[in-house]
């Protein structure tokens, strides 16, 4: 994971619990090793390819060289179930944290721009932009309203834009 200052337990949150009420014996399979989780990122039900990418993320703590990135970058257009798009984008976002990575900004930017994806990718997006510069989204009433509705109507659009 990145140098965040953010810290996140797997084994104490309420995710892995949720990711266990999702795919249930296979969460076990996922932590045995990296390549197992690995393996559920082209399951055909896209519950398991969005726990995988979880586990990848934040019990194997996967990093920039890790195959989780490079499944993300391409799951950003490539990966058809929207939950799991969104995944991919938050877990790029939290890969590279506080790295300063452009070509990675300029990626997750374009996806906030790109009207043609849908509201929820877009957001999902434009708040991993603030994870690559280790910041925190929520600093505000209008970033609260904007998290309710997923809605980029508030955008820092100078923001998003010094990515590009």
């Amino acid at each position: 994971m990145g140098k965040g200052s953010l810290t996140f337990d797997w084994n104490e949150s309420p995710l892995k619990t949720k990711c266990q009420e999702l795919v249930g014996s296979a969460l076990e399979s996922m932590s045995e090793s990296v390549e197992s989780a690995e393996r559920y990122l082209t399951h055909n039900e896209p519950k398991y390819r969005m726990v995988a990418c979880y586990v990848l993320l934040y019990y194997w703590k996967a990093s920039p060289s890790s195959f989780l990135a490079k499944w993300c970058e391409a799951a950003i257009d490539d990966e058809p179930d929207q939950d799991v798009r969104s995944c991919a984008l938050s877990a790029l976002g939290e890969i590279y944290s506080g790295r300063a990575d452009a070509r990675i900004g300029q990626i997750i930017a374009a996806t906030v721009h790109d009207e043609s994806q849908n509201q929820r990718i877009r957001f999902a997006a434009y708040r991993a932009l603030f994870r690559l510069r280790d910041r925190v989204f929520l600093m505000g009433r209008e970033q609260l309203e904007m998290l309710k509705t997923s809605s980029l109507q508030n955008a820092d659009w100078g923001f998003v834009d010094s990515f590009l």
